[in-house]
Parts: structure tokens; sequence; C-alpha cells
């Protein structure tokens, strides 16, 4: 693997800068007008080994953040040299190759009860950084260090737009929420709900078939949205957890979809439990999803991280949005940038682009999650939010089409509300999935 081509490839896809008019690189590969101090290269010789790196604290823009493959945090983080070079003194290329390309969930055997990577079982909550961007405070030392060789001012790519917002709907049920809704009501023994509800049913309105009401609340805010459909309904035996609950192919959807893209918003696939583990399921769902997609996210956020960069590729899907821990919201990968993943299997970076997610209306409410009440929405997101806007980021938010209904989930829209409150006061833009991918490849 060359960690130093992966890691530059991903600062050029955030930054203005001419990869091509640099030399910056590893001191021990040869002359570099910057050079990069390597310590890490016998931590990647063995993937079999599961333990975190060495680590030492330096503070970079008020932030005391980990650097890795060191316990030394007394040398300055770069030298100037008299000839205007410049040594960083910490292996900066190791550190980010390490977090962004996921390396400890490919070393680590452990699963949680889903079969996903476990959040306890993180760097990110072993050191307390799960809402920290540690990423781009690297790449915001990377460019200031280009700036002094170069006399350059590197800008982030999207640096004009601000914080972007990427909203996104992940449908789950929408023809079945009059069973949940129903018995939710029933408990609070609100009759009239429950009647209201099952009226509804009978004339052929599920209460969560609500993609107008979320359109209008999207409108409303100008919000470019994206909605995520799956195309397998009921159980996966292989899992014991339900895909979709409704047909994908039943003709309603020809009109929903004319509707989301009548609002500016885009269709995206929902991979299927298993689609994130076999080239043939994801391709098996992509041709069967009837519209065009251009960004996934796997249902549940399973996947297989040593697999899922070359389903990805295989069936030419644009970006993913699956990198997020259900327990907590923050950053999984410690970046708030979009990212090429990396393709363990064939040791190279992806075509295909990361939108890291970082906030989840389930990770918020569940029990089995961090269960906060609706009120504390705001206080709990803050910290991500105003971290993502310091980096003129993407923040990316997903909030599913139950958690705007008042049955089962009320207050859910309002503490929705809350925090994009929040969001507006930092002047970004919101943007779709496939919207925030072009405007990073553009000239």
């Amino acid at each position: 693997m060359n960690i130093k081509d992966y890691v530059l490839r991903n600062f050029a896809l955030n930054h203005l800068v001419a990869l091509e008019s640099i030399d910056l690189g590893y001191g021990d590969d040869g002359e570099h007008r910057i050079e990069v101090l390597k310590s890490s290269e016998k931590y990647f010789e063995n993937r079999s080994v599961d333990q975190f790196p060495e680590h030492s604290l330096i503070e970079w823009k008020g932030k005391q953040i980990p650097i890795f493959f060191t316990n030394n945090s007394d040398k300055e983080l770069f030298t100037k040299k008299e000839d205007g070079s410049i040594q960083i003194n910490y292996d900066l290329f190791g550190s980010i190759f390490y977090l962004l390309s996921g390396w400890q969930e490919i070393t680590c055997q452990a699963k949680d009860p889903f079969g996903r990577f476990p959040y306890d079982r993180s760097i990110q909550k072993a050191l307390d950084i799960i809402e920290i961007p540690v990423v781009d405070y690297y790449y915001d030392i990377l460019a200031q260090a280009l700036n002094e060789a170069y006399d350059l001012k590197i800008q982030r790519k999207l640096s004009d737009k601000g914080m972007l917002t990427f909203i996104s709907h992940d449908i789950d049920q929408c023809t079945t929420g009059w069973k949940e809704a129903g018995f939710s009501q029933l408990k609070k023994m609100k009759f009239f709900d429950v009647a209201k509800i099952a009226l509804n049913r009978l004339t052929g309105k599920d209460v969560w078939f609500n993609f107008e009401d979320i359109l209008n609340y999207n409108q409303s805010r100008n919000i470019h949205a994206s909605f995520f459909f799956l195309t397998r309904k009921g159980m996966n035996t292989n899992h014991q957890i339900m895909n979709a609950d409704y047909d994908i192919r039943d003709k309603v959807f020809k009109s929903v979809f004319e509707q989301i893209r009548a609002k500016d918003c885009e269709v995206g696939l929902q991979g299927s439990l298993d689609t994130g583990l076999d080239k043939k399921e994801m391709e098996l769902d992509k041709n069967t999803l009837p519209t065009e997609a251009f960004g996934n996210r796997c249902h549940f956020l399973l996947y297989d991280l040593n697999r899922l960069p070359a389903i990805l590729e295989h069936c030419q899907l644009e970006y993913d949005n699956s990198t997020c821990f259900a327990n907590h919201v923050g950053f999984r990968n410690s970046t708030c940038s979009p990212f090429y993943l990396y393709d363990f299997e064939n040791e190279k970076a992806s075509s295909c682009i990361e939108l890291p997610l970082s906030i989840m209306d389930r990770t918020l409410s569940q029990k089995k999650y961090m269960h906060i009440k609706q009120a504390d929405a705001l206080k709990t997101c803050q910290q991500v939010i105003s971290e993502t806007a310091k980096f003129n980021g993407v923040l990316s938010i997903l909030w599913h089409n139950h958690h705007y209904s008042n049955y089962k989930f009320k207050g859910w829209r309002g503490a929705l509300d809350s925090i994009l409150d929040f969001v507006e006061e930092q002047k970004g833009e919101y943007r779709s999935g496939h919207e925030v991918v072009e405007l990073l490849k553009r000239d």
C-alpha cells in the first residue's frame, strides 16, 4: 500500500491544491521540500494485530489531539530549515491513514450483536475523540506546512459554501406504521388517535407514508435532501432483521420519485442487508431500484469494511453514506470531510467517495444507543456541528421518515428543528449527497 499517495489524494479532494506542483513526502524516500518523519511502517505490516498504536497529545488551534506512532510530544510540529524546506516531526501520513482507512476495523475481530464493528472497541471511544474530527486538524497542519514552504494560502475546496449540510431520510417503513403507531397510542390510551390511524389505514393512507409532509418541511428550509429506499421486502433470515415493509416496484413509488425530484431532492439506494458483504447482492439491489441512484447507505449500517469499497466500485456507485457508529453521534473515521474509501482487497484508494454520517435520529432516541430526551438533542449534537463548521466540512444528518410523525415519535421533529436552527446559524448550505460530490469534482 502507498500510504502517502492515499493521504494526499484525500487531502486534494478537500483542498485547492495541485499535487503535481508540490514536493511532499517521507524523508526516507529521498529529499523533499516538505519531509514527513516516518514511524508507522512496522505497525502496518501485520493486519492480524488488534492493538491501538501508541500516541501522544499535541495542541493545534486550541485543541488537544492525539498524534500516533510516537510517545513523545516534546518536539515541535514542524521545523523550518534555512533553505525554506520543512521537516514535519510526526508521522502525519501514518496517523491520517490509520483513522481514515478504518484500519482498526480490519484488525479487530469483535462484532456487536448485529455483526458490526463495535463502538466500544474503537479508538474513538478509548481516547474520547468521537466528537473531534482529528483528521481535519492533521489536514490543517499539512496545509500550514505547505503555506510556509511554498508561500501559498491553501483553502478548503468548499470554503466558499461554508459548512454543507447533507440531510437524508432512510425509508424503512411506510406501509405498516399504522401497526406500531396504533399500538403506541393504544398504550397511552389515546383512543381518538387509534381510531384516526385505523381510519387512515382503511382509506389506504399509512401514517408513515408521509413523503409530501417531509418534502414540504424540507422546502420550508430550502433543504435538498436524499431519500434512501430499500429494494427488498420482509425479514432477512441471515440476521433476523427486517428490510422494507413495502415493495419498491409498486406503481405508487413512481409518483413518489417524481415528487422528490420536483423538490430538488435525490433518490438513493439503501442497500438491503447483506449488500455490504457481497457484490452480487448489491448489484441486484441497484438493478432492482426502478430509477438511477448515485449514492448508497447500507441498511442498519451493516457492512464489512474489508469488502465494501470494492463492492461499491463494482456497482459504479458514486458515493456512500454508511460510516457512522449507531451508538454515538460523531466521526467514525475522525473526519468531517468526504474521503475516498480505502480498498483493502486491492490495496488502493477506491473511486467511491464516502460522505461520513455524523448524526442519526435513532442514535439519539433508542434505548440501546444514547437514549436522550428530545429537549437534549441540540446539546448532544452541538460539538459535532461546531467542529464541522470550523473546517467548512460536510455535516451529514439522517432523519427517518417515521421520526417526522407525531405517532410513536412525537417531539423528534421539534428536536430536528432545534438542531437545524443551530446549523443555519453557521451560514452554510443544504445539499443532497449527489450535489456534494458534484461540488467536489468541479474544477
